[in-house]
This record gives structure tokens, sequence and C-alpha cells, in this order.
């Protein structure tokens, strides 16, 4: 059946105002960051005074730097953990597997405010002071179930003998898991 004009058209104008929808604000934030004056109504100017008051102020740079630190950090150990777990998970019994499974989905399934605020309670009854630690610990908790989620698939189509292989080939058991 073939189709006509307006129902090839239709899906490219609707995904077109979608992106104009979310794209649009962020673009004209963009460009009135350049503006010389202080609203967003008027453009009175080219001007980089806002980027150098940006770039001036000390607690800004400490609160970049350590969003940037925290994310890259627990980024890789997120990594390293989940995929170890998933491994892990990938070897155990299907009704184990199922349940791990279960437990793994809560944090995604749970607004993030909510994990947030009960990873906050937990610190505070165990009376661990609150910083670049828990704050850590916090997106590592989050990142973990991710990463889980986005191995396991990998490993589900990974043939289960490569390790064995090259183990026997001379590998060590560590050398067969990076590798």
């Amino acid at each position: 059946m073939r189709k006509n004009k307006w129902q090839k058209i239709t899906p490219i104008v609707l995904i077109a105002i979608t992106l104009i929808f979310f794209y649009l604000p962020i673009i004209l934030t963009m460009i009135f960051s350049f503006n010389s004056s202080r609203s967003l109504t008027s453009w009175s100017g080219f001007s980089l005074q806002w980027y150098q008051n940006l770039f001036n102020d000390r607690s800004i740079i400490s609160a970049v730097t350590t969003t940037v630190s925290i994310a890259i950090i627990s980024t890789v150990i997120a990594t390293i953990v989940g995929t170890i777990a998933a491994i892990g998970i990938s070897h155990t019994k299907a009704l184990f597997k199922e349940i791990i499974l279960s437990v793994n989905n809560l944090p995604i399934l749970n607004p993030d405010i909510v994990t947030a605020i009960g990873l906050m309670l937990l610190f505070t009854t165990l009376s661990v002071p609150k910083g670049f630690t828990t704050m850590l610990l916090a997106h590592i908790a989050f990142s973990i179930p991710y990463v889980i989620l986005s191995v396991l698939p990998k490993l589900r189509r990974l043939d289960p003998n490569i390790a064995e292989a090259a183990m026997d080939l001379g590998a060590t058991p560590w050398q067969a898991l990076i590798k």
C-alpha cells in the first residue's frame, strides 16, 4: 500500500516541532548569555561580562570542579563495580538472578529525589558527616544499577567459554576478566 504525501511528511514535521520545542529555549539562552543587559527580553549588545564574572567567581569554579570530579570518579567506580556485578549476576541461578535484578531495578524505578533523600537519611542515621565522600557514594549508588542494566545484555551475547579459553591459554583469572 502506497503512502500519500501527508503520511510521509507528518512524522518529519512532528519531529521538527518536537526538536524546536526542546532546543529553542536552550539556543535562546545561549544567545542571550552574550547580552550586555540583565534582561532576557531585550538585546542591548554583545558582551562577555557574564562569562568574565563567572570565571572570576571562586565559589562557582569550586562547584564546577567538585561536580566534574564527582562525575568522573563515580563513573569510573560505578562502571567497574557494575560490570563485575553484572558478570556475577550472569553466572547465578535463574531464581537468584531474578531476585537480584528486581532489587537492581528499584533505584531505576524510584524517582531520583526519593533515593537521594533515602541515602541522606541513611547517612544521617549512621552519623556519617555529609560532604564530598557521601555525595560520591550516592552518585555511585545511583549509577551502578544503570551499568548492570547496560552490561547484562552484552554478557548474554558473549560466549561463556571465552574466559575459560583465555585461562587455558595462560591468562590469569584477572587478565581473563579485564581483557
